[in-house]
C-alpha cells in the first residue's frame, strides 16, 4: 500500500503572508460579499417555501432526491473551488457563482415538473452556491490582517440577516403573486449580488509555500526505472495538488471533525428548539418563535461586534470557540433541569445567540489560524474541504436525529456530550 506520509526538507520550505491592506479596498470587498451572502446565500432557507407547488405534485422521495443532487453538486465545485483558488482570482468565481445563481433562478421559474427542477435549481444553482462559499471568504481574507475577524464577523452578519429574511420575503410575494412571479422577483433580488461581485476584488493570493520532497539518493534510481512508483508518484502529486492530503493531517482531522459537529448539532439544535419550548416549559406557538427569533437577532448582532471584545482581550480564534461552546451546553442543561419563566429564556437566549456567534465566526478563523501556522498557500483548499466534510456530517446527523424523532433529552444531552468531548480534546490537542 503506497504510503502517503510524506518528509520534507526544511530548507525547501519557504512562507510568503499575503500582503494585507486593512483598507478602504477591503472594506469595499467586505461590502460586496455581504450583498453576495445575503442576496445569494441567503436563498437556501426559501427552497421548500418556493418550490412547495412543485412538491405537492410529486412524492418527498423524489423531493429528497432533488436535494441529494443540489448537496452532491455544491460540495464538489466546493473542492474545484478551493483547488483553482490558489492560482486564480477569487472575483471570477464569486461573478461566476453569482451569475449562476440568477440564471438559475430565472429557469427555475419556468420550470412544470421536478426533473427541470434538479436540472436548474440542483444543477445551476448549486454549483453557483459552491463557487461562491470558499471564494468569498478567501477575497476577505485576502485583504485584511489586522481587521479580518472585524471583515469576517460582518460577511457571516450579513448571511444570517438574509436567512432571517429572505423567507419573510418569500412568503410575502407568494401571498401576493402567483408561483412564478414570486421565482423571477427572488431572481431579481439575486441580481443583487451578482451587482455586489463588482466589489469583490482581492488582493492577488501571493501567499506561497513550495514543498520538495527528500528522496533519498539511493531511492533516485528505482523512481526511475519503475514505472509502478511513478504512477503512485504521480497520483501523490494529484492529492497534494487538491490538498487532499490534508486528510492525513491529524490536526486537520480534529479541527473539522469538531468544527463538522458543531455545526451539525447546532442545526438540529434550532430545529427542535421550538418544538421543546412547547412540550417541556409549556409555551404557546408565539413564545416559542419569539425565543428562536431572540437567539437569531442576538447571534447576527454578536457576530458583527463580537470582534472589539476579542481583540481587547487578546484573546485567540479557537479561545473564543470554546467559550462558545461552553456556553451554549450550560445553556442546554439549564433549560433541560430547571423551569424558568418566559422572561428569563429570553434573556438566556440572548445569551445563546452570543455564545453561538462566538462559534460560527471564528469557525473560519480557526481554519485560515491552521494554514498560516503551517503553509498559507493552502487556505482555499482547507477552506473548501472543511466546508465538505461538514456538508457530510451535517447530511448524516439529519438521519440519526431524523430517526430520533420527538425524543428532545436524546437530542440536547447528545449534543452537550459531543460539545464537551470536542471542549477537552481541542484544549489537549495543540491545534
Amino acid at each position: 500500500m503506497w504510503n502517503f506520509e510524506r518528509k520534507y526538507s526544511i530548507s525547501s520550505v519557504s512562507f510568503v503572508q499575503p500582503r494585507a491592506i486593512d483598507g478602504t479596498h477591503g472594506w469595499l470587498v467586505v461590502f460586496g460579499v455581504c450583498l453576495v451572502f445575503f442576496f445569494n446565500i441567503s436563498l437556501l432557507p426559501t427552497f421548500n417555501l418556493l418550490f412547495q407547488p412543485i412538491f405537492d405534485l410529486t412524492d418527498n422521495v423524489s423531493v429528497t432526491f432533488a436535494s441529494y443532487i443540489f448537496e452532491i453538486l455544491t460540495n464538489l465545485t466546493i473542492l474545484t473551488t478551493g483547488f483553482l483558488l490558489k492560482d486564480l482570482s477569487a472575483k471570477h468565481f464569486v461573478t461566476i457563482g453569482s451569475s449562476f445563481v440568477f440564471f438559475g433562478m430565472l429557469w427555475t421559474s419556468q420550470i412544470t415538473n421536478l426533473s427541470e427542477l434538479i436540472f436548474s435549481y440542483s444543477f445551476f444553482i448549486g454549483i453557483g452556491l459552491g463557487l461562491l462559499n470558499p471564494a468569498c471568504f478567501i477575497a476577505i481574507l485576502s485583504c485584511f490582517q489586522k481587521s479580518r475577524n472585524l471583515a469576517i464577523g460582518v460577511a457571516f452578519a450579513s448571511m444570517g440577516l438574509g436567512q432571517l429574511i429572505m423567507p419573510h420575503i418569500a412568503n410575502i410575494l407568494l401571498e401576493q403573486l402567483n408561483y412564478r412571479l414570486t421565482i423571477i422577483c427572488m431572481a431579481a433580488l439575486s441580481f443583487i449580488g451578482l451587482i455586489g461581485s463588482i466589489f469583490v476584488a482581492p488582493i492577488k493570493w501571493r501567499s506561497h509555500c513550495e514543498i520538495t520532497d527528500v528522496i533519498d539518493e539511493e531511492q533516485r534510481p528505482l523512481l526511475q526505472e519503475n514505472n509502478q512508483q511513478k504512477k503512485f508518484v504521480v497520483i501523490r502529486d494529484v492529492i497534494q495538488a487538491a490538498d487532499l492530503d490534508l486528510l492525513s493531517d491529524f490536526n486537520y482531522l480534529i479541527i473539522s471533525v469538531g468544527l463538522s459537529l458543531i455545526f451539525a448539532i447546532s442545526t438540529d439544535f434550532t430545529k427542535i428548539l421550538p418544538s421543546f419550548l412547547m412540550a417541556n416549559l409549556t409555551f404557546n406557538v408565539n413564545q416559542s418563535r419569539i425565543c428562536l427569533h431572540v437567539i437569531n437577532l442576538s447571534d447576527i448582532i454578536a457576530r458583527a461586534t463580537i470582534s472589539f471584545g476579542a481583540d481587547a482581550l487578546k484573546f485567540s480564534s479557537k479561545t473564543i470557540f470554546l467559550i462558545g461552546l461552553t456556553g451554549m451546553s450550560i445553556f442546554r442543561l439549564l433549560i433541560m433541569h430547571i423551569y424558568f419563566r418566559f422572561e428569563t429564556i429570553l434573556i438566556f437566549c440572548i445569551l445563546f445567540g452570543i455564545f453561538r456567534a462566538m462559534t460560527v465566526v471564528n469557525q473560519v478563523l480557526i481554519i485560515a489560524d491552521f494554514c498560516r501556522k503551517r503553509c498559507p498557500r493552502k487556505l482555499p483548499g482547507t477552506l473548501g474541504l472543511s466546508f465538505v466534510i461538514k456538508s457530510i456530517f451535517l447530511t448524516i446527523f439529519n438521519f440519526i436525529y431524523q430517526d430520533i424523532g420527538e425524543n428532545y433529552p436524546f437530542h440536547i444531552y447528545s449534543h452537550v456530550i459531543l460539545q464537551s468531548v470536542i471542549i477537552f480534546v481541542w484544549c489537549c490537542c495543540s491545534i
